[in-house]
């Protein structure tokens, strides 16, 4: 069924290996969007909470400088494991790391409770780069495994889907991932939440590698 819709939307595909090749492409790219921009607001929010807005642009900065050594440590590694490999890697540490600032942020002297801003708390200027740097890396990363792993013929009728779950996660993440939505006095417990969704999403990419 969920093939013949596939096919009325997108065309006739090759096996119902390739659709569901696509689809779990799709599903793991909605998971990444849609984390992603659940940690966007985040980012400025908390950066707000923790350092005060007036370093805003110095952030942004920070931010360039780091993610320039971060994109040449991530060439290196695709040019030494595959694709698939450095996703498992690079999810990995963007977890670990999601769950250590959950950890800081609720930490009564580091964390969120301390409403006292300061340029020296340096967990916020951390959590900007951290998320800079997870829009950039991961989302490139996935789009650089799909293209190398499909045909062109293929990507006409299996990339629509996994940009269509991409514009779903880019609504429902945000959306649902809310902590006054969920009952949350701060946003530490929704950064948690967004680290099981990249440990399930690379969960999901061993179905495809």
């Amino acid at each position: 069924m969920l093939k013949r819709i596939a096919t009325a939307l997108w065309g006739k595909f090759e096996s119902t290996a390739e659709l569901k090749k696509f689809g779990f492409l799709a599903a793991i790219f909605g998971f990444i969007i849609g984390t992603y921009w659940t940690l966007r607001p985040m980012k400025d929010s908390i950066f707000n909470a923790i350092v005060g807005m007036d370093y805003l642009p110095w952030a942004k900065m920070l931010s360039l400088v780091v993610i320039f050594p971060l994109v040449i440590a991530y060439s290196k590694l695709i040019d030494k494991y595959p694709r698939h490999k450095v996703f498992y890697i690079l999810i990995s540490i963007y977890a670990c790391a999601s769950l250590l600032f959950c950890v800081a942020f609720l930490n009564a002297t580091l964390g969120l409770v301390n409403t006292v801003q300061s340029p020296w708390r340096l967990i916020g200027w951390a959590w900007y780069v951290f998320v800079e740097s997870f829009g950039s890396l991961i989302v490139a990363l996935f789009w650089a495994f799909t293209t190398d792993t499909t045909k062109p013929d293929s990507a006409k009728r299996g990339f629509p889907i996994i940009v269509l779950f991409g514009q779903v996660g880019n609504i429902l993440g945000p959306l649902l991932l809310n902590a006054r939505r969920l009952g949350f006095a701060n946003s530490a417990p929704v950064v948690a939440i967004c680290a099981g969704l990249m440990v399930f999403s690379g969960l999901l990419f061993c179905k495809i590698t």
